[in-house]
């Protein structure tokens, strides 16, 4: 009994210091977001929201998405992280529409292929996140969609069908 008492207190000591080191050493540690965490995709898209020069209107113009909502998210690339200096590198494309309004075939979804950067703490806890804004460009909506959406639109397998389309 007196050997396995001891053997005891070690493993517990040991299974103890790794929990409060963040199992670093063993591969465990704290990991940085990923690319399409959703804090981050709502960062990013808020940023690209309000600061997106659009691609439609020449070189130069800008125009705030403030009452667009970001409707779907199309992760394109997650280069991985680099722990030492607290960085993610990703790329996605991000689909807004305007949802208080119905769509016609006139109506645009704004669509921007954007890098970024997520920033993360030592906890990897995301802090912010920095994107590479690019042009928004229009896209215009199929007759299709428009069909699909105001058949019913309060339908919700409708609306999600409209979404996914996005």
């Amino acid at each position: 009994m007196k050997n396995k008492f001891p053997s005891s207190l070690v493993f517990i000591a040991l299974v103890a210091t790794l929990l409060l080191s963040g199992c670093d050493s063993v591969g465990f540690g704290p990991r940085a977001p990923k690319c399409d965490d959703p804090n981050a995709l709502k960062l990013t898209a808020n940023l690209i929201r309000s600061n997106s020069p659009l691609g439609d209107f020449g070189i130069g113009a800008w125009e705030p998405l403030k009452d667009h909502s970001l409707t779907s998210t199309e992760m394109i690339l997650n280069q991985g992280f680099d722990k030492e200096i607290g960085k993610s590198s990703c790329v996605a494309s991000f689909v807004f529409t305007n949802p208080s309004k119905e769509p016609t075939t006139e109506t645009c979804k704004w669509v921007s292929r954007t890098e970024y950067e997520l920033q993360y703490d030592t906890k990897g806890q995301l802090v912010s996140t920095i994107p590479k804004v690019e042009s928004v460009a229009c896209v215009k909506f199929t007759q299709e969609e428009v069909t699909s959406f105001t058949a019913n639109p309060t339908d919700p397998e409708r609306q999600f069908d409209l979404g996914y389309k996005y």
